[in-house]
């Protein structure tokens, strides 16, 4: 990472938190917060692109696919939110190639370098919003999301009953079970059932319709 580059990422990352935070509890965020976050990720483009060929920031998302293989989970459409330069999305396709694979970001940036790094016949890139993805209400068997803005309330919306959503993060320690962070998932009917750390990282595996939490 530039000079420039460490000093876009510092200055900006207090309305990025916010606005993260705000989507995830409100489904909402504040404007310029949002603008903040369009432009930083806009101009990070070739960074993420970067990131995306490196093996180690996909590690926790890896481990999840692989709770999924573990639970014999065979989806017939998949969603990965805020995919930026796609490699989860790429994952995705690899492991589930019968499957269809949409990946949605909000940055037309991203997703042309996305497009230009992997190809595979079942997977598409989209531009979109994690606040309002374009699909009907139990649509989606699997949503994903690495790095991303989460927004529960929007999952648990498109995605099947019964269906899964794996959230990874690569610098973000495991919540407990009684965090906010697990309770506004459960208020929104997304249980999770699984989860662990990996590194400075962790993921987590809820589905949809389930009572009880892991």
């Amino acid at each position: 990472m530039n000079r420039a580059m460490r000093m876009a990422h510092r200055l900006s990352e207090p309305a990025r938190m916010r606005y993260a935070g705000d989507v995830f509890h409100t489904g909402s965020g504040r404007l310029r917060d949002r603008v903040v976050s369009s432009s930083y990720f806009a101009l990070s483009t070739p960074l993420w692109g970067d990131l995306s060929t490196d093996a180690s920031p996909l590690a926790t998302f890896r481990a999840g696919l692989d709770e999924l293989g573990s639970r014999a989970v065979q989806p017939s459409f998949i969603v990965d939110v805020g995919t930026g330069a796609g490699a989860s999305a790429a994952l995705l396709a690899e492991r589930w190639p019968t499957a269809r694979v949409e990946a949605i970001d909000s940055s037309w940036r991203m997703l042309h370098r996305a497009r230009r790094m992997h190809a595979s016949g079942n997977l598409t890139f989209r531009r979109a919003s994690a606040l309002a993805m374009p699909y009907p209400a139990g649509a989606v068997d699997l949503v994903t999301c690495l790095n991303a803005i989460v927004v529960p309330r929007e999952m648990r919306r498109v995605c099947t009953p019964g269906g899964y959503v794996l959230a990874a993060a690569t610098w973000v320690s495991l919540r407990d079970d009684d965090s906010d962070w697990v309770r506004a998932f459960a208020d929104q009917g997304l249980r999770r059932v699984a989860a662990g750390s990996l590194g400075s990282g962790s993921w987590e595996l809820f589905q949809s319709g389930i009572e009880g939490s892991s």
